[in-house]
């Protein structure tokens, strides 16, 4: 073999190689973005799952938040009427509950 022959021999194998190892970068490449989207994709679903219970106690909490504002109106309701009963008792004079006959 001549050094001519050899010198296209091994130009024609560096051109060869150049596709392959260009396939090869490609492909790496491709590999990282899918991991680096498989990775994004966790968090986005974790993210998700999270605002999903934090909606939920927020319904929970405000959910308590109504019964005990019914509550704290039918006490209220409660404490004018007895109010109401004692001013009753106090314009009609004294109270008559534990008088004897």
């Amino acid at each position: 073999m001549s050094k001519r022959q050899l010198q296209i021999v091994v130009l024609g194998a560096l051109i060869l190689f150049e596709g392959v190892a260009a396939a090869a970068s490609i492909s790496t490449r491709v590999r990282v973005l899918e991991s680096k989207v498989s990775k994004q994709d966790k968090t986005v679903k974790q993210v998700s799952r999270s605002q999903a219970e934090q909606q939920q106690q927020f319904e929970q909490g405000m959910n308590r938040v109504y019964l005990l504002e019914r509550k704290v109106k039918s006490l209220d309701k409660q404490m004018e009427q007895q109010k109401k009963s004692k001013e009753k008792v106090g314009q009609g004079g004294e109270d008559k509950r534990y008088t004897y006959p």
